[in-house]
């Protein structure tokens, strides 16, 4: 069992008492890629890829041990834990629902399943609407089921967020380009090679 103490709605777990690689699975979590790759990516390279769909598993199981260890000190203290503290590293609850969310709908995205991972990106929009990586995503897998406007509507919440988001210009540019607008896509392509 892990050594904490709960403040008010923040958990602190006692990085004395804690292994290294507790710490070290925390800080792979929030830096695990939850990005998809570009639209200018081969589709098959990135989904019949064993590597990442394993990374992907296992960051999954991580992130629902994590989250599974925060509800049981939620109830055993009978608080809403918000945030975890450990040494330096402090990861917010929504923060986790986001990654989880997103995990979640890469692995199903890189499965061919873009409906089900839609889903899943909306969740994580849900929980943080400033996710510039959730509309991404969405707009990623929009595009794979044929529906670039809305695709383009996703990229552009993204741009809103993060107005030097290349990859988010980049695909903008190849969905726009799909449907026949290959000035205005241009323009987003020239843009993305700015940055």
């Amino acid at each position: 069992e892990v050594d904490y103490t709960v403040n008010g709605n923040v958990i602190n777990l006692h990085i004395d008492k804690l292994s290294s690689d507790v710490l070290e699975n925390l800080r792979k979590i929030m830096s695990a890629e939850t990005q998809l790759p570009s639209s200018d990516t081969k589709k098959d390279e990135a989904e019949k890829d064993p590597t990442k769909l394993a990374e992907i598993k296992e960051t999954q199981e991580k992130i629902t041990n994590v989250l599974d260890d925060v509800k049981k000190i939620e109830e055993k203290q009978g608080t809403n834990i918000q945030e975890i503290k450990v040494g330096d590293l402090q990861i917010s609850k929504n923060d986790l629902f986001v990654k989880d969310a997103l995990t979640k709908g890469i692995g199903l995205y890189y499965k061919g399943q873009y409906e089900e991972a839609l889903k899943w990106y909306e969740k994580a929009i849900n929980t943080d609407s400033k996710s510039s990586e959730a509309w991404f995503n969405k707009g990623t897998a929009l595009d794979r089921l044929g529906k670039q406007e809305e695709a383009i509507k996703s990229y552009d919440e993204a741009l809103k967020i993060n107005p030097v988001y290349a990859q988010a210009l980049s695909n903008k540019g190849v969905t726009l380009d799909k449907l026949g607008k290959q000035e205005e896509a241009t323009k987003f392509y020239d843009e993305a090679l700015k940055i």
